[in-house]
């Protein structure tokens, strides 16, 4: 199923309902990152950018998703770029 499609936003549609009915909680999660420091130049972007969602997604792993949270993003150099956050839908 193609992202943005109308079949894509109906599933959307009906996980959220099926969430809502079991009483999970919504949650919406929001990931900003800017990619213009020296760390991601010389062909390193890619590289960077798995490092950082590697990262992220071990966390995550241990996140219950049953409270909000807000994380910064940091690269290899330790320059905060960008923030991850976990709200309530």
């Amino acid at each position: 199923m193609k992202l943005g499609t109308l079949a894509h936003k109906r599933a959307l549609q009906s996980d959220q309902r099926s969430a809502v009915n079991v009483g999970v909680l919504a949650m919406k999660l929001h990931l900003h990152m800017a990619c213009d420091n020296d760390v991601f130049s010389d062909g390193n972007c890619g590289a960077e950018i798995a490092r950082i969602f590697h990262k992220l997604a071990k966390e995550l792993d241990q996140w219950p998703g049953a409270n909000e949270f807000t994380r910064g993003i940091y690269d290899l150099n330790g320059n905060k770029v960008g923030s991850l956050i976990a709200e309530e839908d």
